[in-house]
């Protein structure tokens, strides 16, 4: 289900999988979590390959995992969605969020 949800959230803002050249993920607990907690939540089947195959892509999704406070930097890897090797989209997404993770929260960023 949150594969789902966040592939139908980010096509809204792409508008199809067909814009979508490279892309990744990310996963941060709070300082009273588990880094694994947060992983197990993007590092499933159910979640890659729906995003996968919505967006049309052959490769893996590249991702980061860890734990932080709230302001944490949160860096989402990115690479080609069809050539793992095309040094073009070797980019990286960097935010913040303010008052993310609290400590017993999970942030997932898919990008």
């Amino acid at each position: 289900v949150l594969g789902e949800t966040l592939t139908r959230e980010i096509l809204a803002v792409a508008g199809s999988g067909e814009a979508i050249e490279g892309y990744g993920k990310a996963a941060i607990c709070g300082t009273s979590g588990e880094i694994e907690h947060a992983s197990a939540l993007i590092h499933t089947l159910h979640f890659g390959n729906h995003y996968r195959r919505t967006v049309g892509a052959k490769t893996y999704l590249a991702f980061t995992n860890l734990r932080g406070g709230p302001n944490t930097p949160i860096m989402i890897p990115l690479m080609d969605k069809n050539d793992e090797g095309r040094r073009s989209h070797y980019l990286t997404v960097h935010f913040q969020i303010g008052d993310a993770p609290a400590p017993d929260e999970l942030v997932d960023a898919p990008s």
